[in-house]
């Protein structure tokens, strides 16, 4: 009967060792838990954040896209009004060919009247410069001649 209340009572320390073991991993399973629910929790805001990013993205690449089809359509148009200005002014130069022509005769002669002037202005500025420095010559030979003329009379 000892022999039995020892069994009993070391089943019973074996029960209860099993128990606290038992509730120990129970509380760490439910650390687990609230460890993965939270991270579950986390994740999920950080997606909530980056489908809400991709979200304004979108809308910016659209406001974008509708931008540049803005631009496209107004360059269209532009291209298609220089096209009609080029083939008007290609008509109006057909039609008025003879009319350039007497402009640029008459521009060619005006050029050649102003080369003509300016080479005579060249020329009349060379020999007012050639007068200048012979007339400083003169004036510098003539001071010369004075101070010579001076020390010879002793001032």
């Amino acid at each position: 009967m000892v022999l039995l209340l020892e069994d009993v009572e070391n089943e019973r320390k074996q029960i209860d060792s099993l128990t606290a073991a038992l509730a120990q991993e129970k509380e760490a399973g439910e650390k687990l838990m609230n460890e993965h629910s939270k991270e579950r929790h986390s994740m999920k805001m950080q997606m909530d954040r980056n489908n809400a990013g991709l979200q304004e993205l979108q809308q910016q690449l659209d406001r974008e896209k509708e931008k540049s089809a803005g631009s496209e359509a107004a360059l269209q148009r532009e291209r298609a009004r220089m096209d009609a200005l080029m083939t008007e002014a290609e008509e109006a130069g057909s039609i008025d060919a003879g009319r350039f022509v007497d402009l640029e005769a008459s521009l060619q002669s005006k050029t050649d009247d102003l080369n003509s002037a300016l080479q005579r202005e060249k020329t009349l500025s060379k020999k007012l410069k050639a007068m200048l420095e012979a007339r400083q010559g003169a004036s510098t030979s003539q001071l010369e001649d004075e101070k010579v003329c001076q020390r010879g009379r002793g001032w």
